[in-house]
């Protein structure tokens, strides 16, 4: 039996275990350009200057150019008052010491740039991500003083998963079932760039 919860702040567990897939990428995030801060006007991007506080947070994270996730800071605050221990393990595309924007709509198969774009023609049509930072990702875990287990790439988690050792008990088993997992694995471990990572962090 699977009970729903809105938000963190409704849970309270003494153990826990977090698997998430590309869910820091789907969080809100602010557009920084060295001390300038990205609005929306008229569905269009225009850049004003950003407060004190921003500022030495983008200084904190040697930040300049590029993506600040402050949901990501209130996500972390919440993970920690909801569990007294977890474990939590995801996927996501990210990089280390961001300095250019990454932001991108994704409609229709199709990928498109915030900025050479009409925002207005993709407004509720369409998905935006962006790669997270893991910088800020890191000095979170550190902040709250949780023990980093893994950080890797997604093929390296997969090898050390036992994915070899699953492919082969396959085509021992089942030749269908192994061509199966066979064109899944072309698929994780050549259609994704090297920007997208396993990470594992715990609380204890």
């Amino acid at each position: 039996e699977f009970t729903h919860k809105n938000s963190l702040k409704e849970c309270h567990f003494k153990n826990a275990f977090f698997f998430c897939n590309e869910l820091f990428d789907s969080f809100t995030c602010e557009l920084i350009n060295h001390d300038k801060i990205a609005f929306v006007e008229n569905f269009k991007l225009i850049f004003k200057n950003m407060d004190e506080n921003l500022i030495t947070k983008c200084k904190a994270l040697n930040l300049t150019k590029g993506e600040l996730s402050l949901e990501l800071e209130k996500f972390f605050k919440d993970l920690d008052q909801a569990c007294e221990r977890f474990i939590f393990a995801g996927f996501d595309y990210g990089t280390f010491n961001a300095q250019n924007f990454s932001l991108r709509i994704y409609q229709k198969h199709e990928v498109f740039s915030p900025f050479e774009v009409s925002l207005k023609d993709f407004f509720g049509k369409s998905d935006l991500t962006y790669n997270v930072n893991f910088t800020h990702l890191q000095k979170l875990i550190k902040e709250y003083d949780f023990k980093p287990l893994a950080f890797k790439k997604q093929s390296l988690a997969l090898m050390d998963f036992g994915f070899e050792d699953l492919l082969e008990y396959a085509k021992n088993k089942n030749i269908k079932t192994y061509e199966s997992f066979l064109s899944q694995a072309k698929i994780l471990f050549f259609n994704f760039d090297e920007k997208f990572h396993f990470f594992e962090f715990q609380k204890n």
